[in-house]
């Protein structure tokens, strides 16, 4: 399935025969091609976002904060000594409802992430999906995303966290997928989609 996001709302393109590019260049902001496990189709880890960046070039990833996943986007983290807690994080309206992921870090590197909700977390994070691509694009800081949100924890593994979440390193990754994040972010009023029924 490929839906089309515009301001004004959500378009199902998927019997369209044009190119990829060419729908991306009219009226939408944002393509999501979903996969279809099992004859339902839904948005998830393999979802691919297209979105036409400033210069008209079609920019290609996965739904953050799946993106961050690839490559050495949390890689390039730097050694923090001591700094070993898992992070269960939980955004709320997003594309499709809840995203809920976490990290293990291992003295300040994340060492492995998983979808879902962990049996235990040293720190729990909740906030909306919004607030999350916001962070991402700088336009508010960890204090101003928590706004409305949820953070549990002890108040040492909170401050670890806190310190990591403001490195140069994490920063960095957050800023791969600028363009995806920033499209993102104007259509997110459209959060949760409502999936054309099948």
């Amino acid at each position: 399935m490929i839906l089309g996001l515009h301001l004004d709302g959500i378009t199902d393109l998927s019997g369209k025969s044009e190119p990829i590019e060419r729908l991306c260049k009219s009226e939408t902001i944002v393509l999501l091609i979903m996969s279809d496990n099992d004859g339902k189709t839904s948005l998830n880890a393999s979802t691919t976002v297209y979105v036409c960046d400033s210069s008209g070039e079609l920019q290609v990833s996965r739904l953050p904060p799946i993106d961050m996943e690839e490559g050495t986007a949390l890689a390039d983290l730097a050694k923090v000594s001591g700094a070993t807690l898992r992070v269960q994080y939980a955004l709320t309206d997003g594309p499709f409802g809840l995203i809920a992921y976490y990290h293990d870090f291992v003295d300040g590197q994340v060492v492995s992430t998983s979808n879902g909700l962990a049996d235990h977390a040293n720190v729990k994070i909740g906030v909306t999906y919004v607030n999350y691509l916001r962070l991402r694009l700088g336009d508010i800081g960890v204090v101003e995303a928590l706004e409305g949100g949820v953070l549990e924890g002890d108040h040492a593994y909170v401050s670890a966290l806190a310190g990591l979440l403001e490195s140069d390193g994490y920063k960095r990754a957050w800023a791969i997928n600028t363009e995806t994040v920033k499209r993102l972010a104007e259509v997110a009023h459209l959060f949760p989609l409502r999936l054309p029924r099948e």
